[in-house]
């Protein structure tokens, strides 16, 4: 009888286990996404000292740019996301170049930052209703046989099209770290965010790697978006279900810290997938803002540190 009894629990406590490690899973390949997208945020800010309330947009535009691609040409999100890297970039570059620019020249307000973030502001609700007027509010998804495809091991499932969006968002945050560590444009990118005047006596145009900075950050964006379409329907609006995770994850990495916001995303995955544990589903984004709140109160540098060079 005692045997026939611990069987039961055993098998429950099994069925949970198996229950969290799918949490786990999720969880990090979600945060991978996320890890991505605020890394592109905190490059921005370490580097010009600019909040894009807009990054989550340029997302957004990278979702229906994978779409369209798919209905032309037939190819996958991963395809997409490289052919989709070159014009986000020079939509990044000419964003820079004809308002963050300029605005922060003009002075319009006592501090070049504050006119940049109502900039951004304006940017983003100028693309959200001119992506309204192209393509609607009906939400759209990616007509791929990719979208449903799933890895079976045990009775651990695993989804392709979110492990895929995973691989290449770490792919992608390790070659950006390794850039900004140990090339000349890494270097020449620290030295413009340590000290504009003094990066410009020894060479370095930093104009120019503002620029690029930024169409860096808008390139990396589009990429998630083009990833992220494959499991996450586009609407106009969609960038505003992640800009709150974006601040969340560079604030608990660090402001300007990149390695922090790649580590705080991850993070912030794992929290998100495993708060359900805890409470329902419904209650999941209040996990997000009361750790916004905790952060800012308890360690507003996040877990790494603010950085005032990058």
């Amino acid at each position: 009888m005692r045997a026939a009894g611990v069987r039961p629990n055993f098998y429950k406590e099994s069925v949970k286990d198996m229950y969290v490690l799918q949490l786990v899973l999720s969880g990090l390949q979600q945060g991978g996404v996320l890890a991505l997208l605020s890394m592109g945020l905190a490059l921005m800010f370490g580097v010009l000292r600019v909040v894009n309330f807009a990054q989550a947009d340029f997302m957004m535009l990278g979702m229906y740019g994978a779409i369209l691609m798919y209905a032309a040409f037939q190819l996958n999100f991963a395809e997409t996301s490289l052919l989709l890297v070159i014009p986000a970039f020079i939509v990044g570059w000419l964003v820079y170049e004809l308002i963050i620019r300029r605005v922060a020249q003009a002075k319009l307000t006592s501090t070049p930052e504050h006119a940049q973030l109502l900039a951004t502001l304006g940017l983003s609700l100028i693309i959200q209703n001119t992506a309204e007027m192209v393509w609607g509010a009906t939400p759209l998804n990616l007509e791929s046989s990719q979208q449903l495809s799933m890895w079976h091991i045990g009775s651990l499932s695993i989804d392709q099209p979110r492990t895929i969006a995973f691989g290449i968002a770490i792919a992608i945050g390790i070659i950006m770290l390794l850039v900004l560590r140990g090339t000349y444009i890494g270097r020449a990118v620290r030295a413009a965010a340590s000290d504009q005047e003094a990066a410009s006596y020894v060479g370095v145009n930093v104009r120019r790697v503002y620029g690029a900075t930024f169409g860096v950050a808008v390139a990396i964006s589009v990429i998630v978006g083009s990833v992220l379409v494959s499991y996450y329907p586009a609407t106009p609006l969609a960038g505003n279900d992640f800009i709150l995770l974006m601040f969340t994850a560079v604030i608990l990495g660090g402001l300007g810290n990149v390695m922090g916001a790649m580590v705080g995303g991850l993070l912030l995955g794992l929290i998100q997938s495993l708060s359900q544990l805890f409470i329902p589903l419904e209650l999941n984004s209040a996990v997000v803002f009361v750790l916004f709140l905790v952060m800012m109160l308890v360690r507003p540098s996040g877990i790494f540190g603010e950085v005032n060079r990058l």
